[in-house]
């Protein structure tokens, strides 16, 4: 997985994300609302939130749960003034810079928090048990994430994709450390007009990280028939599936 390519494509889209992200944004608020049925750790935490972006989910979650000390991480610097932003006020928040998967962790640890992130990592496994080492006993690790039927139409005429993993699979992923206190998974589809505008909405929200792809007049034809050939077109245009899958796990 290029890390300098995932940073640069998200940093592009930082202009367009919010516009875009429609889905993303769903995600965040379905995120937050699942935090708020579990006995997720309220006031007084320390929490760990990474992948944290221009702050969207940031923004729901503080002001519900108000942690005590908050650490917001990204891979894209350009991001920072944003997330920062994002923190309800009066919470005392430290930016960490970087690759999470590369950056010491915070240590005592009441939370880790991430939404649509975990699929960049390029070894998920190695950095949940380095979540676990940094989280208290009886802490919280709160993530959602996406499923293998995610833009899967995008996938199948591509071949690029993330190594996509279901619910139960991460809940088996996370036995060793966690007891899983809530799995679920659901599918969402958005129309577009025609399957370029497929492409923009995936370049807008900076997803197109995971290799470069020259685009051209005649591989953007044959892409647009295949896609229609291949996904029913409805009455308003073609889908594309997004696969969105939540975990929340105390550690044992």
């Amino acid at each position: 997985m290029d890390k300098s390519l995932i940073r640069s494509r998200f940093a592009r889209a930082a202009a367009t994300y919010s516009d875009e992200a429609v889905v993303q944004a769903r995600i965040a608020r379905r995120m937050t609302d699942i935090m708020l049925r579990t006995d997720f750790p309220r006031s007084g935490a320390q929490v760990l939130e990474f992948g944290c972006g221009s702050g969207g989910f940031t923004a729901l979650w503080t002001p519900a749960f108000r942690p005590a000390q908050l650490w917001l991480n990204d891979l894209c610097p350009e991001v920072r003034p944003a997330a920062l932003q994002s923190v309800a006020p009066g919470i005392p928040v430290r930016f960490l810079e970087g690759d999470i998967e590369q950056l010491p962790l915070p240590e005592a640890l009441d939370a880790v928090v991430s939404c649509s992130a975990l699929q960049w990592l390029e070894h998920p496994e190695a950095f949940l048990h380095r979540c676990a080492a940094s989280l208290r006993p009886g802490g919280y690790l709160a993530f959602s994430t996406f499923g293998p039927q995610n833009v899967h139409e995008v996938t199948q005429l591509t071949g690029a994709t993330l190594p996509y993993r279901s619910a139960s699979a991460w809940a088996a992923l996370l036995e060793t450390d966690f007891e899983v206190v809530h799995q679920s998974e659901e599918l969402h589809r958005l129309t577009f007009p025609d399957p370029v505008s497929v492409l923009h909405h995936l370049k807008a929200t900076g997803v197109t990280g995971i290799r470069k792809e020259r685009w051209n007049k005649t591989t953007l034809r044959t892409f647009a028939e295949s896609y229609r050939n291949r996904f029913a077109p409805t009455p308003d245009g073609v889908q594309l599936t997004y696969h969105p899958v939540y975990l929340v796990a105390r550690k044992k």
